[in-house]
């Protein structure tokens, strides 16, 4: 009793206590919101309002307070009538009352809070009406995220310990499902047993639904072994199911339908993988994890060539214009000897869509001028997979119009985005070794509206102009009205052909500031979404300064970042530097950085692996993987004595 016990009076409250109870909202515990819902008779309520108990009390049934196997109907002087009939009650507070449904056989109910029950001076609630079904089955969240992904309450039959995704709640010990394991799950509103068990009373024995179940986990059909009350509880529910082969190694949906009952989405149970040999990334709670299950530490470099090269025209015959120190693709094992594990490739939605585009200058150019933009892009993965490391493909380069993209866009545009993600995850979603960053680094000009809506969900804001480019570099604004393609717009392109995915979201000022990502987060119907992070030195600060050590939009970034991962949801860091001139002594900045990331479980990648002669932000020399004076020096050795 006391495992499950907390798990139903899972929600917050946050009401003030006043003479007279007021019922705002009832919904089945098992709700991961305070919403109006159908109930089921004997199901477990939560009932939302203010002023339910004298004094602001809150108070959790014991088992003293227990009569023999009849439930309470009076804890700390609060009652409920439901149906004009007396409900058991296993929690009560100011702001919100966990209760049993009576034996109510009318397609509706009226629910009354009594305060101060049984005193003189006792106050009731005016009545609100909820519909009654056969059965609402709903199941009880360890944990409710904002990303409405919840990890059910779910134990290994064999062991009792808890399944979710390793680390979901501090102190305990959670660890994925495998593939034939008896899960317990619990939950509530399953409906009628065979046989009854009267609303009020502890159920004594097992009692299974009057219907057989069905049961799906990541939407392959589970054997359920049993399902019905739980022994020594009063309106608990339990399923007994088998987790069954051939469903796929993550967050995985679980859904049931009883008694002409469906649950609700959203609730996910953690499967470990069915074929541990194949290379695999996925989200689990605020963490990637492989096939196996295991929690993965990210850490590499950004492959920087394939988004201007080839629209550039530098080499048909090679999109990747040498940039890694040898034609064409890196030099893997130089990568390895740094111990990366995840490489990120910068694309250009033109070149990967073979279309042709006008730069500024007014040349009309052919975006993928060999015919071998995609090919090219193929064969990086591949190898990059073959070498042990995961692949970020990265929108970085996008332009609206016939304007060719050569320099960075404020954000991906509807004339071309939505085609090269539908494309892109086509061709990817059957390597579950690939992510996909949407867009790399949003930025706000020529801009009126809500900045974050517009970017999230495409609503309440216009651009009225874009940056353009030529090849020398030269910039000139086109002064004319674009539409975006927002982030929810592409998470839809991409689910929309199947792909499973890994989804990465960036935020506004090229990924720095994070400040409006949590509330104004895009939905994800495979929950495997996280965000991204680009902590560079404070724009302007010099080096040597404290301010230089810091990265832009700090403090308060920090805690941006520590609140989305509290949510439940990843942050990636995929690009960072620092300065890189022969005889620079640290990196300050990456030094800050790289103990934040490991103090929140963060992954990192640095911009960038390219034998470039920049001051800042080149991680190598040459093709054989020398790191760079300070930033590079600094970010080999962070790699490679990590644990």
């Amino acid at each position: 009793m006391k495992r499950i016990l907390p798990f139903l009076a899972a929600l917050p409250a946050f009401a003030q206590i006043g003479a007279t109870p007021v019922i705002t909202s009832i919904a089945g515990a098992g709700a991961s919101v305070p919403a109006v819902t159908q109930v089921s008779p004997g199901g477990i309520i939560s009932i939302y309002g203010t002023n339910f108990t004298p004094a602001g009390v809150s108070y959790a049934l014991q088992p003293s307070d227990l009569s023999g196997n009849n439930m309470p109907t009076n804890l700390a002087q609060t009652c409920v009538q439901i149906g004009g009939v007396p409900a058991a009650l296993y929690y009560v507070s100011p702001a919100q009352i966990n209760a049993q449904m009576t034996a109510v056989s009318s397609a509706t109910a009226q629910i009354t809070v009594v305060s101060h029950c049984g005193t003189v001076g006792q106050t009731a609630s005016q009545p609100l009406t909820v519909q009654v079904a056969a059965a609402a089955p709903e199941f009880l969240y360890f944990k409710v995220n904002a990303n409405g992904q919840n990890p059910v309450v779910a134990v290994e039959a064999g062991s009792s310990a808890y399944v979710g995704p390793p680390g979901l709640i501090a102190g305990a010990n959670f660890a994925p499902a495998k593939p034939g394991d008896v899960l317990v799950i619990y939950g509530v509103g399953f409906g009628p047993t065979l046989p009854e068990v009267a609303p009020g009373t502890l159920a004594t024995a097992a009692a299974a639904t009057a219907a057989k179940p069905v049961v799906t986990i990541g939407g392959v059909t589970a054997t359920v072994r049993y399902a019905g009350v739980t022994p020594g509880y009063a309106g608990l529910y339990q399923l007994n199911v088998e987790v069954p082969m051939g469903v796929s190694a993550g967050n995985q949906p679980i859904a049931i339908q009883v008694n002409g009952g469906s649950s609700p989405t959203g609730g996910y149970v953690t499967i470990a993988g069915t074929n541990p040999g194949v290379m695999s990334i996925s989200i689990s709670g605020n963490q990637f994890i492989d096939a196996s299950g295991n929690v993965v530490h990210l850490q590499g470099g950004n492959l920087s060539g394939l988004e201007f090269t080839a629209i550039q025209g530098w080499d048909p015959a090679d999109p990747t214009g040498g940039n890694f120190g040898q034609p064409n693709n890196p030099k893997w094992s130089a990568i390895q000897d740094w111990k990366a594990n995840i490489v990120r490739i910068p694309l250009n939605e033109s070149s990967w869509l073979g279309l042709t585009c006008t730069d500024i200058d007014g040349f009309t150019r052919q975006a993928d001028p060999g015919n071998n933009y995609q090919a090219a892009v193929a064969n990086m993965v591949s190898q990059a997979n073959a070498a042990g490391m995961y692949a970020i493909l990265d929108l970085h380069w996008a332009a609206p119009g016939t304007t060719c993209p050569m320099g960075q866009a404020q954000m991906a545009d509807a004339d071309h985005s939505l085609d090269f993600w539908t494309q892109v995850a086509t061709a990817y979603k059957n390597n579950p070794a690939v992510m996909f960053d949407l867009f790399n680094e949003p930025f706000i000009a020529d801009f009126s509206g809500d900045q974050w809506s517009y970017i999230m969900s495409g609503a309440n804001g216009s651009f009225s102009g874009f940056p353009a480019y030529g090849k020398s570099g030269n910039q000139q604004t086109i002064n004319t009205a674009w539409n975006v393609a927002s982030y929810q717009q592409m998470i839809d392109a991409v689910r929309a052909t199947g792909a499973a995915n890994i989804v990465l979201i960036g935020s506004l000022s090229y990924t720095a500031d994070l400040s409006g990502w949590l509330s104004h987060m895009p939905s994800d119907p495979q929950g495997q979404i996280a965000a991204t992070w680009h902590p560079y030195p404070t724009y302007g600060a010099a080096f040597g300064t404290p301010q230089y050590a810091q990265p832009g939009f700090a403090p308060q970034v920090f805690t941006e970042v520590r609140n989305i991962m509290a949510a439940g949801i990843p942050v990636l860091a995929t690009e960072t530097g620092d300065q890189d001139t022969v005889g620079t002594p640290g990196a300050p900045l990456v030094e800050t950085i790289t103990q934040f990331v490991d103090a929140n479980s963060i992954g990192l990648l640095g911009w960038t692996w390219d034998v470039w002669s920049g001051p800042n932000d080149v991680l190598i020399k040459d093709v054989n993987g020398t790191p760079t004076d300070g930033y590079g020096v600094f970010f080999k050795n962070w790699m490679v004595n990590h644990p």
